[in-house]
């Protein structure tokens, strides 16, 4: 993957169906071990290259209910990593690897999910030079635009490029997301880049994944990034706990109004005045642009900030 700019969604983006539930993040709503057929189905479908079974498994089971993440996360990233090792060992031709991924892109650009307006600001996602594996960050970028990010996959680009790219195109991302495959073997190099970033860029969040973060759990804090995750599922939810507005007193605040308590009954709670509980909520209703409870409960439930 060459530095190339397109949306994670790809260069003018595949159409999609609006409306319907937001797929990306938290579990399904059937226990996990129920989807295991569907689950063996599509990935059996993917191994014989039949595309059009396996976009009809793929579409069923998310009409059902599963996660589009989870989906990622279960079927599409192990088979392409299962199919790596197997090129690496020389049980399969190169070829057919590159037929599964191709596959696997376009099952990812077709399938549906409902666009919400792009107001959280910019993603940047990037592998750092000498990474091939940028379907991850493709899925995860689908991810965060369903959790209202403008994402901009920049492919394979050397860590200070991303800074000369933010700054030509007067950029300043929320986020910027590295995606590696294998744990590098010095990183020092990474180190630096993840350093400069965070100096060059004030109050962007730097967070790594990919499957070097299952290989070594703490690669993230050795090289300074704020976070890492070895999938999209946990990518979203360190994504949301890095970015979450509220203070820890008005999140306990919305956990008590989601609980259906009124202000007098939370004031009781946390051993505050009615009128601190209400100047409380008035600031989260700012901060999350909502016009009142109801909405701020609502918006904390959907980012897994509140049970």
């Amino acid at each position: 993957g060459g530095p190339g700019v397109a949306t994670a969604s790809g260069p003018t983006g595949p159409p999609r169906a609006p409306g319907g539930p937001s797929r990306a993040g938290g579990p399904p709503s059937a226990p996990s071990d129920a989807w295991a057929p569907g689950r063996r189905t599509l990935a059996a479908a993917l191994a014989n290259h039949d595309f059009r079974a396996a976009e009809a498994q793929a579409m069923l089971l998310l009409a059902q209910g599963h996660g589009m993440v989870e989906l990622f996360d279960r079927v599409l990233q192990p088979m392409l990593e299962q199919h790596g090792d197997a090129w690496a060992r020389g049980q399969v031709e190169a070829g057919d690897v590159a037929a599964t991924a191709h596959d696997v892109r376009r099952l990812l650009a077709r399938l549906p999910f409902p666009t919400h307006a792009r107001a959280r600001g910019t993603a940047l996602l990037a592998t750092p030079p000498g990474e091939q594996h940028v379907l991850g960050l493709e899925a995860f970028g689908v991810a965060l635009e369903q959790k209202g990010f403008s994402c901009l996959l920049l492919g394979e680009m050397p860590l200070d490029k991303i800074t000369a790219f933010a700054r030509a195109h007067d950029l300043s991302p929320k986020l910027v997301c590295l995606s590696l495959h294998e744990p590098p073997r010095d990183t020092s190099g990474l180190r630096s880049g993840v350093r400069q970033l965070r100096a060059s860029l004030p109050g962007t969040r730097v967070v790594l994944g990919g499957r070097a973060l299952r290989l070594d759990p703490v690669l993230a804090a050795s090289v300074g990034a704020d976070g890492g995750a070895p999938d999209a599922v946990g990518g979203l939810r360190l994504v949301e706990r890095l970015l979450l507005p509220l203070t820890e007193r008005e999140l306990e605040t919305l956990r008590l109004v989601a609980d259906g308590r009124t202000n007098r009954q939370i004031a009781t709670a946390l051993g505050i005045a009615p009128s601190t509980v209400k100047s409380s909520l008035d600031r989260v209703f700012e901060k999350l642009q909502v016009p009142d409870r109801a909405a701020a409960a609502a918006l904390a439930v959907r980012r897994g900030w509140i049970d």
